[in-house]
């Protein structure tokens, strides 16, 4: 990827620090919030470990199980992550997965993100969505480069957030951009999606 042209903004409403999965999801749903986005990766390209990881994702009730007849639910989906976390699992955590997996489902493929159901053999019920490696992250990148809200930067590696005296609430960040350092101030939010 080149890098980004011009100099880096040092105010935004809103500053998301790294370009993965959850930096990708932050930013576009802070911009169609209609706040102001400053959107960073550290490294050349946007992606992290997201990037590298196989592509697969496991929901319930998405229009490729329907497509393909397939019958399942969210109980039998929580049986079996816990199964597979050899009952380790947060119950809290994978009840809020459950509760948010489909709406995150949508979310993913109204920002243009494919995907292709995985066939099991019984008794696995089909439910794994695959997009390729590193699909799902390029996607959503193009999604938060068309966005009119959102500033991307990479090569933009954040040092130190710095908090308000009187709130004590963070409100802003060093970063490295090229050879400098900048202070960002941010009038909104910090979100730390970094590995």
């Amino acid at each position: 990827m080149l890098r980004e042209s011009g100099d880096i903004p040092t105010r935004t409403e809103v500053l998301v620090l790294g370009a993965g999965m959850a930096g990708h999801c932050a930013a576009l749903t802070a911009a169609e919030a209609g706040a102001q986005v400053l959107f960073l990766e550290k490294s050349a390209q946007p992606g992290g470990s997201s990037a590298m990881a196989g592509g697969g994702f496991v929901f319930v009730g998405t229009d490729e199980q329907k497509a393909a007849g397939v019958g399942d639910s969210l109980e039998a989906l929580r049986r079996d992550l816990f199964e597979s976390g050899k009952g380790k699992n947060n119950p809290a955590l994978v009840d809020a997965f459950l509760e948010n997996q489909l709406e995150t489902y949508e979310f993913l493929r109204r920002h243009g993100v494919r995907f292709e159901l995985y066939p099991a053999s019984p008794p696995t019920v089909p439910r794994a969505l695959m997009t390729g490696t590193g699909r799902a992250v390029s996607n959503l990148h193009m999604a938060a480069r068309a966005h009119p809200n959102i500033r991307f930067f990479s090569k933009s590696a954040a040092t130190r957030l710095h908090r308000s005296p009187d709130s004590g609430k963070v409100d802003g960040a060093n970063v490295y951009f090229g050879d400098r350092e900048a202070r960002i101030d941010v009038t909104g939010a910090v979100v730390l999606a970094t590995g």
